[in-house]
């Protein structure tokens, strides 16, 4: 490709993609292993919490993920800072309560997802590691950055409360629930 760049105002590349020879993977019947290697992360969290109030701050967030080498790091990067403010919300705000089957959240003006004013400064770090399997040696973000935000806030306040803390969102209501031992 790095070839023919500047030799034509146009040219096309294709190149199809072949699992590698261990993967056992049925198209047809969707059946195997379609994930024969995994990415890792990991998130570190700094909380304050309000005694007063019960207010959760996240202060600041750092994470770093092993995704084999990234395509292209913007979006990468981009994918990332999604991912973690998606579990932020998850962890602290996104209350969602159901009656007779029915949620009682029916907009955004009673169910809360966060903002940009909402967020922490994300320090992220890529771990390049390539992966000889994947297309130009990736693996997956995908979800990854979103799946160990909401466990590292609840570590962190829990450390920071000193009492166990066994569900989120981590609302005031049910921090001085867990605080005061009602829960």
């Amino acid at each position: 490709m790095r070839e023919s760049w500047n030799s034509a105002p146009e040219f096309e590349l294709q190149e199809r993609y072949e699992q590698p020879p261990f993967v056992q993977w049925d198209q047809q019947r969707f059946k195997g292993d379609a994930y024969p290697v995994y990415s890792w992360g990991t998130n570190v969290v700094e909380v304050e919490v309000d005694s007063l109030t019960w207010e959760v701050t996240v202060k600041g967030i750092w994470a770093a993920y092993d995704i084999g080498t990234p395509m292209d790091e913007r979006i990468v990067r981009g994918q990332i800072e999604g991912g973690i403010a998606q579990g932020l919300g998850y962890a602290t705000m996104e209350v969602m309560n159901s009656s007779k089957g029915r949620f009682m959240q029916e907009s955004l003006f009673d169910y809360v997802i966060p903002t940009a004013v909402d967020l922490p400064n994300i320090h992220s770090t890529l771990i390049e590691n390539e992966y000889e399997y994947g297309p130009f040696g990736a693996k997956c973000a995908g979800e990854l950055p979103f799946v160990g935000a909401a466990p590292a806030l609840a570590s962190a306040v829990q450390h920071a409360l000193g009492v166990p803390i066994t569900r989120i969102p981590l609302t005031p209501d049910y921090l001085r629930e867990v605080t005061q031992g009602e829960d």
